[in-house]
């Protein structure tokens, strides 16, 4: 899979991000994908707390599990006033725009953060070819950067 962020009203893609203003709001995030594939969004968090009792970055918190158990596949009505239409059209199948908030952590006694996004999904296949044995790959996508100051 690969993702990035989506800012609507710019009409531009993200890979690194500075998130600003309102941190409850939920981020567009664009999917690519196999199709009809199953996802699930996975976010790292390093913060300073507000007190200064964090002096550096450091992995304040345990990965959060945003369940994304839907199909991603090509939609005719995506429902946006902007989408575009892949991120690598030789590479992938399907599509779509999700939204997704930053992790609580975030929200509560934090000075700095910053946040990495990533999807995951499973892929079964037999290893070694030919052999019968089916095994399961964890495969991840590209990492979307997004960094801010509390609230």
């Amino acid at each position: 899979p690969q993702i990035c962020l989506v800012d609507q009203a710019a009409e531009e893609l993200h890979y690194v991000y500075h998130v600003t203003g309102n941190l409850t709001a939920e981020l567009d995030i664009l999917v690519a994908g196999k199709d009809k594939g199953k996802l699930k969004m996975v976010w790292n968090l390093w913060r300073r707390a507000m007190d200064n009792s964090v002096v550096a970055w450091q992995q304040d918190i345990a990965d959060t599990v945003i369940p994304l158990e839907k199909e991603i596949t090509d939609a005719a009505d995506p429902g946006e006033p902007w989408f575009p239409n892949r991120i690598d059209p030789d590479a992938i199948d399907s599509r779509r725009i999700v939204q997704v908030k930053l992790p609580d952590a975030v929200l509560t006694d934090s000075k700095t953060w910053q946040a990495v996004l990533y999807a995951v999904r499973e892929w079964q296949h037999e290893e070694p070819a030919d052999s019968g044995n089916l095994v399961t790959t964890t495969i991840r996508s590209n990492p979307v950067l997004l960094h801010g100051a509390g609230p």
